[in-house]
């Protein structure tokens, strides 16, 4: 398997409406991530480690909503900057980047289509 033919899944919780994380699991060191309405919109890509910590903490993560983004990473990663950011924080989006990358931009989902995707990638995760 490459990266020239990722094979991407969507969570089984999402509504199938378009509004949706997408992520190929079948690149060997790697985690490609990307939005499932705005293909054009780009990838963002971590190191199969940084995601899984991330996705261990996220499905834990509580946070008050504000308009004003609240950036934070896995409490499980090495702080070697090998992370993925996320802020849960911002009324009606939640927003990714790679900390190591973070000018080349940030993928943006809807809260619901982002907590489908983490309780789906959660149960992936421990199983």
């Amino acid at each position: 398997m490459t990266t020239d033919n990722p094979q991407w899944f969507t969570s089984s919780y999402s509504s199938n409406g378009g509004a949706c994380v997408e992520v190929a699991a079948n690149v060997p060191g790697i985690v490609p991530v990307r939005d499932t309405k705005d293909h054009d919109a780009g990838t963002l890509t971590f190191s199969t480690n940084s995601w899984s910590a991330f996705v261990q903490f996220a499905s834990q993560k509580d946070t008050p909503v504000t308009d004003s983004p609240r950036w934070f990473t896995s409490s499980y990663s090495n702080n070697g900057g090998d992370c993925v950011e996320v802020a849960t924080n911002v009324h009606g989006m939640v927003p990714v980047r790679d900390t190591k990358y973070r000018d080349a931009g940030t993928l943006t989902f809807g809260t619901s289509s982002w907590s489908a995707f983490v309780q789906f990638a959660s149960r992936k995760a421990s199983s």
